[in-house]
């Protein structure tokens, strides 16, 4: 058996899994819900930035996709992108490349909607 004991923690943002292991090493896994939800406070200082969050979110993806090929002997910085030996999960969403992913959003939303209006039209698709 993986593991011993697994507790579900729900909460307005998402849910939290600990997994008790044999080894009694406590993992936390971070989701989606989670991830945007630390997005969303940790966005706020870019919102006016214009190009800086193009190319702050092109540096975020990069790190985290080299980070990606890498393993560590510890667990504390396993939500920034960090990940342990012999870290298995399905819904793994660290910090970076993410939150480089949101940067690029919000890149293109202040182009695509400056002064908080859009300056293009969209076709009507209400009869389709």
């Amino acid at each position: 058996m993986l593991f011993k004991n697994m507790v579900n923690i729900n909460s307005r943002q998402g849910n939290l899994n600990y997994c008790l292991f044999r080894d009694r090493s406590v993992i936390a896994i971070f989701m989606f819900w989670l991830l945007s939800s630390f997005s969303i406070i940790l966005a706020y200082p870019f919102l006016k930035l214009r190009y800086g969050n193009l190319l702050i979110g092109l540096l975020f993806i990069f790190l985290g996709t080299y980070l990606k090929g890498f393993v560590f002997n510890f667990y504390w910085l396993v939500w920034l992108g960090f990940r342990p030996i012999q870290f298995y999960t399905v819904d793994y969403f660290p910090l970076l490349p993410w939150f480089g992913v949101v940067l690029m959003g919000i890149f293109f939303g202040n182009l695509l909607y400056p002064d908080y209006s859009r300056k293009f039209q969209l076709s009507n698709l209400s009869s389709f």
